[in-house]
Order: structure tokens, then sequence, then C-alpha cells
């Protein structure tokens, strides 16, 4: 998994480099009836992926008892989403805009497990079998800055850098029909992470922009786990990716009104007010 998050990185950096060295192209209108800022929303589709290694592990149990244990963790696909605003930033090359979202998403994994006993000269060999199903419900809070390359004349290229804070509010970690003294790893309620976003947008109409995209955490900073950006659950690693659909929906300016007219000049009255006297002054 790191090969893969290093050649996203690869492919996202030189998009990066490039805005630096060049006018920053912007997606938001600098005239005309809306706003450079706006109300974010983002439905997901979530998966756990897990690690791609195989996680065996060599039991020993008593004196005389050794169990060959495979661990064959599998991803599950749930639900997600985000509300937030976003602020198209002028100042900056190299951000196009940032956004500010909250959200929940449910993240969910299976693990099944088979230990077979290491007896030698037995005929059939002894296995037991079990199975671990987790469920995070988490409240999310992420920040993004994002940078926009036009790939043509309708069609643009987004990555985002950024962090989330989650909180796991309805955890859940159930083992079943394993009965050998195997210890389980369960992650802590409270996940602070940085994430990078990769998609690619559209303009839907004036007021809407559409992007779909896709995120995946770079690093965990708490809990600490030598910065890995993966969740060790039960046995088994797994990396959160978070399919999104953002809709960027621009605010209305507000209609300019010509002022009313009260009524015509009296004689007493100039572009300077009230005449006190013949002249103005």
């Amino acid at each position: 998994m790191r090969k893969i998050l290093i050649l996203l990185v690869l492919v996202g950096m030189p998009m990066l480099v490039d805005a630096q060295m060049r006018k920053k192209e912007d997606i938001f209108p600098r005239a005309g009836n809306y706003e450079r800022r706006g109300w974010t929303v983002a439905p997901m589709a979530t998966y756990m992926l897990p690690g791609f290694k195989e996680v065996r592990q060599r039991l020993f149990i008593g004196n005389d008892s050794v169990y060959n244990v495979n661990y064959d963790p599998r991803g599950r696909v749930s639900v997600g989403i985000e509300v937030g605003r976003f602020q198209a930033v002028d100042a900056s090359r190299l951000i196009s805009f940032v956004d500010l979202n909250i959200g929940a998403k449910i993240l969910r994994g299976i693990e099944d497990t088979e230990a077979v006993l290491d007896e030698r000269g037995a005929i059939r060999s002894r296995t037991a079998r079990g199975q671990g199903i987790f469920n995070q419900h988490m409240l999310t809070l992420s920040f993004n800055a994002t940078n926009i390359k036009y790939l043509n004349k309708q069609v643009f290229m987004r990555n985002s850098l950024g962090i989330n804070g989650e909180y796991n509010i309805l955890p859940s970690y159930m083992y079943s029909g394993n009965s050998l003294p195997i210890e389980q790893n369960t992650p802590g309620n409270l996940l602070f992470q940085a994430h990078y976003i990769i998609g690619f947008g559209f303009h839907a109409s004036p007021q809407l922009i559409i992007i779909p995209s896709i995120e995946t955490p770079l690093a965990t900073f708490f809990e600490y786990d030598d910065l890995k950006s993966t969740q060790h659950i039960f046995h088994s690693r797994y990396r959160p990716l978070l399919f999104k659909c953002q809709f960027l929906i621009l605010d209305k300016r507000p209609d300019r009104k010509c002022p009313t007219k009260k009524g015509s000049r009296r004689n007493s009255e100039s572009l300077f007010g009230m005449m006190s006297g013949k002249q103005p002054w």
C-alpha cells in the first residue's frame, strides 16, 4: 500500500510544483452573480482496505500444543457524509481554495481466523476457526487545502492535503467461534490524522461544481503508532478509503438596489444639502 501512496504523491506533486511556477488557475467566478465562497456537501462510500501481506502467527499453548494461525482480513463497504464551507484563496498561487467540514461515516471490516494444531503423526489435524467483525461510527472534523489544475476547458484535477480529527461514538468489536487465548487489538476512540485527496471535477452549472475524489490517510498522529496511516484492528491492518462526490454550491451575490426617489428637491435644497442663505457656503 505504501507503493500506491508514493505513486499518488508522485502524480500529484508535479501538479503542485507546476502551480507554483505559473499563474494560479481559478474555478470560481471573479464577477457575476455568485461569490467566491459557499457550501460544500460530500456524500461518500467507505471501504476498509486490508493489507496485502498474509498475517500468520505460531501460537504456543502450554508445553506441548502449538497452533499455526492464519488471519484473513476483508473490508466491507459502508457510507458517510460531510457538510461544510469553502472559500477561494486569492493570496496564494499554490492553494486554490480551502474548506472546513463536519460529518459522520461508518467503517466496517471482518477478520477470519483459522488455527491448525501442529501435531506430528496425527491422521486428522485439529482446527479452530473464528471470526471478528468491527463497526466504527465516526464523527469527523476535517480541513483541506486544495490545488486545482485544468486538464482541458471542462475538466480539472484536484490535489488536496488536509487534517482530520475523528471520534468513534459507537465502537463495536466482536470476535466469535475461537476459544484459543489470542489477544485481540482494538484501537482507541479518538483519531487524529493527515490525509491526501485526489479527484477530477467539472462545472455542472454557474453555481454548482462537482468533484468526485478518493481520500486516504497519510499519517496517524494519535493514537501514535510509528505514524502509520493504517488502523490495527484485531490482528490485521486496514486502510480507510473514502470515495466522495463533493458538491460545491456557490453563494449568490446580494442584489444591488438603486436608491428610491423620495420626492422632488425643494428650492431651498442644493447638492450640498439645505441652504441657510442665498449661498450654500
